[in-house]
């Protein structure tokens, strides 16, 4: 390896408990890179990865680079590695909550369709009642049609739209 490649190369001793790992990474590699890196030695998952370099916790953002993240080219960079071999997502009680919040949101939206269904059927027998009645009262002084009968044709309309 040349000295211009060793230039533009990130040097990278990181810790993790007590074993030591070297990396080396192109000057545009990212904190992702790394950090899939950390996990295929460690066993580490990057979600509980806490990496340190410099006395300051890299970004979270996977997308950023080395060098915009405080690692610099030629020279060795230390990094501290945290983390247990421990994924929240392989958990059974965490499954479990996500079936739960899955379920709920199942509920909810059969809740919102079943609200939806009453409000519409509710609008449609208070625009048949406000029809006959405007009917009704539309006939004048001869009222030939009593309210009673109105609100029978009321209902016989009502089981209509069932």
């Amino acid at each position: 390896m040349s000295i211009v490649d060793q230039m533009a190369t990130l040097h990278i001793r990181g810790k993790h408990n007590n074993t030591t790992y070297d990396f080396k990474f192109p000057e545009e590699a990212t904190i992702q890179d790394l950090g899939e890196k950390v996990h295929e030695l460690t066993g580490v998952p990057i979600s509980g990865q806490k990496l340190i370099c410099c006395g300051k916790q890299l970004p979270k953002d996977l997308k950023v680079t080395l060098k915009e993240a405080g690692f610099k080219t030629g020279i060795g960079s230390k990094l501290m590695i945290l983390g247990k071999k421990y994924d929240p997502e392989n958990e059974d009680d965490y499954k479990q909550i996500v079936e739960l919040e899955n379920k709920s949101k199942n509920i909810e939206h059969k809740v919102d369709e079943v609200a939806t269904e009453v409000a519409i059927e509710f609008n449609l027998k208070v625009d048949i009642y406000f029809s006959l009645l405007d009917r009704w009262y539309l006939q004048g002084p001869s009222r030939q049609e009593s309210p009673c009968r109105s609100m029978q044709i009321f209902a016989e309309k009502s089981k209509e739209y069932k």
